[in-house]
């Protein structure tokens, strides 16, 4: 390897992919850490994925990327006008082709109608700050109901949930289970830059 990931985590996506082009052998075998970027990530155990990318490859990666950027950028100028539940109102708005199967395929909400909105909204907030604050000092700041234990119910209902979401994401944007952190990762590019948070963030 003449990288090292751990270190390279905070990079943006286009330094990301060009650091893992660059970290790619001659032979096309990238090995990436065991369990990478989880706190079970392993630095003496590597996963090897057989790539066949070149430089014309990763150029054309790198256009793509900027390309939905910037549509996500001009999605959000009027990201709070969009209904999701209204197609042609959100055609009228973006008044552009391109933008609207943006917004269609990475923007739009991914649809969850078979669930109970209230006990879903409930399960995922007490799933976030579980996984968020379960070794946070000041947690008693939180309603408490979020951090007893999950129910079987609620187990039951984000297992099926998030089954769902994994396969509506690989319907929209096609690949493997993979397609579901490029579509929630646009959502919450394009909401974060809705509210002008900063760049860095």
């Amino acid at each position: 390897m003449n990288m090292n990931f751990a270190k390279n985590t905070y990079l943006a996506s286009i330094d990301y992919v060009t650091s893992l082009f660059a970290a790619t052998d001659r032979d096309g075998a990238l090995r990436m850490p065991k369990n990478f970027g989880t706190e079970f990530e392993s630095d003496d155990e590597f996963n090897i994925f057989k790539m066949s990318w070149g430089r014309e490859e990763l150029d054309q990666l790198i256009l793509k990327f900027n390309a939905l950027y910037a549509g996500l950028s001009e999605i959000a100028k009027v990201y709070d006008e969009l209904d999701d539940n209204d197609e042609e109102h959100v055609r009228s708005v973006l008044d552009d082709s391109a933008l609207f199967d943006i917004w269609r395929i990475y923007v739009r909400r991914l649809e969850c109608d078979e669930f109970d909105n209230d006990k879903l909204d409930f399960a995922l907030e007490k799933e976030y700050n579980q996984n968020m604050f379960s070794e946070n000092p000041d947690k008693q700041l939180f309603d408490e109901r979020l951090f007893e234990k999950f129910t079987e119910d609620e187990l039951d209902l984000l297992e099926k949930y998030h089954s769902k979401q994994f396969e509506e994401s690989i319907k929209r944007l096609g690949g493997n289970h993979f397609a579901y952190g490029v579509h929630i990762h646009a959502l919450r590019l394009c909401k974060l830059m809705s509210i002008g948070a900063p760049k860095i963030i």
